[in-house]
């Protein structure tokens, strides 16, 4: 009868989940705690006690097993935040003796709080260049591709569509279908036939104060042909600006890039998760992409040269160099990313001389 008991005893200590017991049990002690689901985002004040509530995360053993842990089995340092600063901090989350650092969100207070998306869709620019209808769209040259220069950065936004409870129209009901920027995942794949062979991320890092290393939202992406280690760098892309920088290795190709929210900016996006808008561009060695009549004059046929300026002054280079615009590089084609307004006043200062 004693060892009938003594059997059960160690069975129900075993289905107790102790550190100890599981180690007699045969699975050893955990050696990794990996995040699995939970809200990470949070408003700026929130009470400390409202953090991390839903967390589940993913135990792992000495043996290799894993164990999906609840947030009541775990013990999460969520006193230790401030949620008064907007940014990120690594919250220590412990189980059965290992600890590890779970990244949460403060976002501004009362930003963005009052939208609810009703939408997500692709770049103004190029759903304009795809319409190709009306005075607002003639930018495009009908049966080209969309194409993009290696000179400056491709801005490609994703925009969301929502309803905005803090600004009414004159009816006092929410304003509905206003445009916003929006953070996104991306992944670029280069086509090849009749399909696209999807390109290599490396996302780049950096070191933060603790000397913990932290992902600084741009990524790098490689072509890698068989037995290449390291492959030929195709683009820079900054995920959180929006902005591509194709290599003049990428020049005569047609890439696929497609772009995924995410839930750093937004609060309310559940209307479109899991959704992804994607744009297909031609990729020009040597072409400079132009957003507004300033960027223009990266283009320059009197080489710099006003005839009708005493002693041949050099206004354009000049005008380039005041502006940002790049005086150096050698410009095969000046690619219109948008219709462009004119105006006299954004002229050189001497141009009418």
């Amino acid at each position: 009868m004693k060892k009938k008991v003594a059997m059960i005893v160690i069975l129900f200590a075993c289905m107790l989940g102790s550190m100890v017991v599981l180690t007699a049990c045969g699975e050893g002690q955990v050696t990794k705690i990996s995040y699995l689901s939970g809200n990470l985002n949070y408003m700026q004040y929130s009470q400390t006690g409202t953090l991390l509530t839903d967390l589940k995360v993913k135990a792992t053993f000495e043996n290799g097993k894993t164990r999906i842990v609840d947030r009541k089995d775990l013990r999460v340092a969520t006193d230790s935040v401030d949620t008064s600063i907007v940014g990120t901090v690594d919250v220590s989350v412990t189980y059965q003796g290992k600890s590890g650092k779970i990244p949460v969100t403060i976002y501004s207070y009362g930003a963005n709080t009052a939208i609810k998306v009703t939408g997500y869709a692709q770049s103004k620019n190029y759903s304009e260049y795809k319409a190709n209808s009306g005075p607002d769209s003639q930018f495009k040259i009908e049966n080209k591709p969309y194409v993009i220069g290696t000179l400056n950065d491709f801005v490609n936004f994703p925009v969301i569509y929502g309803q905005d409870n803090d600004k009414l129209d004159g009816n006092g009901n929410p304003t509905i279908e206003t445009i916003y920027k929006f953070e996104s995942e991306v992944s670029i794949s280069q086509k090849e036939g009749d399909g696209y062979t999807p390109l290599t991320q490396v996302l780049e890092t950096a070191s933060n104060e603790d000397g913990q290393e932290i992902e600084t939202g741009v990524a790098r992406y490689y072509r890698k042909e068989s037995g290449e280690t390291e492959g030929q760098l195709i683009a820079t892309v900054d995920t959180t600006l929006g902005r591509f920088r194709f290599t003049d290795t990428a020049g005569d190709h047609q890439y696929r890039i497609v772009q995924k929210p995410t839930n750093k900016t937004y609060v309310d996006i559940g209307a479109i998760k899991g959704n992804s808008v994607t744009t297909d561009v031609s990729v020009l060695a040597g072409g400079y992409n132009v957003y507004n009549q300033t960027d223009l004059s990266v283009v320059d046929n009197r080489d710099g040269v006003q005839s009708n300026i005493p002693q041949g002054a050099n206004i354009w280079t000049d005008f380039k160099e005041t502006n940002g615009i790049p005086t150096d590089i050698e410009v095969k084609a000046a690619l219109l990313q948008q219709n462009i307004d004119m105006s006299l006043d954004k002229l050189p200062e001497d141009f009418l001389d």
